[in-house]
């Protein structure tokens, strides 16, 4: 497998060294965070780790692990609960607050969740900045409601501040028609908030436009895409743990997998994946394999129940996510057109470094079809007939996804995704942002912080790469009751 891949991936590429620049503190405020396995969480801690890497003292305030599940249950055996808890994990304090959970999460529940987490977080979020006088505030989109309580407190402790925003949480609702007249307007002067921070980081360009409509200087937004690990997933084949997947998959020899992994939810219509799998039930040669978790498995399996060459398997470890993408003959992508166009889904860059193919999901017009371009089968939204009719394109011994360039195509197109780059961008905009010099009357003057944490000590430049939280054995503290 190493052999094949192609220059960018056979060289050895170091961690850049990091940037440097007097030690800062940072509180970072979001309702997703390690160890969660999928979503907002894996990123938001990559960069805590990140920050933290170039010497910074950083702190958290976040929920309990939750998602994609919306059930904290399953990290119980680690020690979480859903309640005030206090932890440090690698060198990181992370301060859990509770918030409003029920299994399904569907319909007020899904509002309720973050507006329980802002109510919670708020006297904590104030009481951290006004403590410890952070140089810099990271408020994390979603969600936009907690912001209100770090935007005052932060001006008033002259903190600079950024907003990381992964969805656009008012345009998404009012767009996919779950607020009525009334709703709609306040959710236009939540999107509003945006415009109080100093620097906004998004996803792709069309998040980017839609923000500008809300007020925000294009000068003060930064596009980045959530990344992934392409060396580590590119040569990531596992036969061992393929085969005991395969095992408990119940696929039998010579059967194709069709894969579609990751969070199961609303944004990734699965169930057009299994109206496909439907029209495509009598090939005994595939077997459709859904590996993940989210508040519609349920629907799905019960969608799927007459479907014989419909497979489950449980949301999988960090770890094992390369294994996993190379497991896949073919991986599939459908998307809601109303989640459709306004950023690249985070799981793309994983199929695209498998170098596997990769049938999706859009619009001509969008966003993932003008990355993607050949690197990727793209095919009507909602047409069930077509997305079976590509999964056997990609199948097909002839087709020219399967041909050795395609493949390095696709592997190059996932390096814009690389972790490396995308990673050192974003931290190196929110250092800038914390000590660019405030604008006249923005903020007030500094006093000393009250019993602020020390400084943390610089670390040295190093080569390796930095690992999530969960993939820390023993770096976590057990979570303290407050």
């Amino acid at each position: 497998m190493a052999k094949d891949l192609p220059d960018e991936l056979q060289a050895a590429c170091p961690f850049p060294h990091r940037r440097r620049s007097a030690p800062l503190r940072v509180l970072v405020y979001g309702m997703n965070h390690a160890p969660e396995l999928v979503g907002v969480g894996r990123y938001t801690a990559d960069i805590v780790i990140e920050l933290a890497g170039r010497g910074h003292a950083v702190s958290v305030v976040t929920t309990p692990p939750h998602y994609p599940h919306w059930d904290v249950r399953p990290w119980r055996a680690q020690g979480f609960r859903n309640r005030y808890t206090r932890e440090t994990c690698d060198g990181v304090t992370i301060w859990r607050c509770p918030l409003v959970l029920r299994r399904p999460m569907h319909g007020a529940w899904r509002l309720l969740a973050p507006l329980g987490f802002a109510i919670a977080s708020a006297p904590l979020v104030i009481w951290r900045i006004l403590r410890d006088r952070p140089d810099l505030v990271v408020c994390v989109e979603p969600t936009l409601l907690a912001a209100p309580a770090a935007l005052a407190t932060a001006r008033l402790a002259g903190a600079a501040l950024a907003l990381h925003v992964h969805d656009l949480e008012p345009e998404t609702a009012t767009g996919a028609g779950w607020a009525g007249r009334y709703a709609r307007a306040c959710a236009a002067r939540l999107a509003r908030l945006r415009q109080h921070f100093d620097q906004v980081i998004t996803l792709s360009p069309a998040m980017a436009r839609e923000i500008t409509r809300n007020g925000v200087p294009a000068d003060r937004i930064h596009v980045q895409p959530n990344w992934i690990d392409v060396r580590r997933i590119a040569r990531g084949h596992d036969p061992a743990r393929a085969a005991a997947w395969r095992q408990e998959a119940g696929v039998g020899e010579g059967q194709r997998i069709v894969l579609c992994a990751g969070s199961i939810n609303r944004k990734h219509a699965p169930l057009l994946l299994v109206e496909a799998a439907r029209r495509l039930s009598h090939r005994d040669d595939m077997v459709f394999v859904i590996a993940g978790d989210g508040p519609l498995r349920p629907d799905l399996q019960m969608a799927a129940a007459g479907l014989a060459h419909v497979r489950f398997l449980p949301l999988q470890p960090e770890e094992a996510l390369p294994a996993l993408m190379q497991l896949a003959d073919v991986h599939v992508m459908p998307l809601d057109p109303a989640w459709d166009g306004l950023a690249l889904p985070s799981r793309l860059g994983g199929m695209l470094a498998s170098g596997k193919p990769v049938v999706v999901t859009g619009s001509a017009d969008t966003e993932l079809a003008q990355f993607s371009g050949a690197a990727a089968i793209l095919c009507p939204p909602h047409d069930a007939a077509a997305l079976a009719e590509a999964i056997v394109q990609a199948l097909a011994p002839d087709c020219p996804t399967l041909a050795r360039r395609a493949k390095h195509a696709r592997w190059r197109k996932a390096l814009q995704l690389d972790r490396r780059r995308c990673l050192k961008s974003v931290v190196d905009v929110l250092e800038n942002v914390a000590t660019r010099a405030p604008s006249p009357g923005k903020t007030v003057a500094r006093s000393a912080p009250v019993n602020a944490p020390e400084r943390a000590e610089r670390r040295p430049p190093t080569h390796e790469e930095p690992r999530p939280y969960a993939m820390l054995p023993g770096a976590r503290s057990k979570p303290s009751r407050i």
